[in-house]
């Protein structure tokens, strides 16, 4: 079975983390799987409360929408 390496050449680690962060300029936070020897960042993981804050958003359009007597499509 193969190996998965840190594609950082000064690297070549094999082992890797999950890391929480909250990107600038950003509300929500983020998972990056990121090497755990030098830190070289080699995936992201969207956080499923950005869905979340979605439905939130569309449901408050709805309530808006349906107090003004507008049709909406959402």
């Amino acid at each position: 079975m193969a190996v998965s390496r840190c594609p950082n050449p000064e690297c070549s680690g094999s082992s890797f983390e999950l890391k929480t962060v909250t990107p600038r300029k950003s509300n929500y936070e983020v998972h990056l799987i990121q090497c755990s020897s030098c830190g070289t960042v080699v995936g992201l993981i969207g956080n499923g409360d950005v869905l979340s804050h979605l439905h939130v958003q569309s449901d408050a359009i709805k309530a808006i929408a349906d107090h003004l007597g507008v049709p909406t499509n959402l």
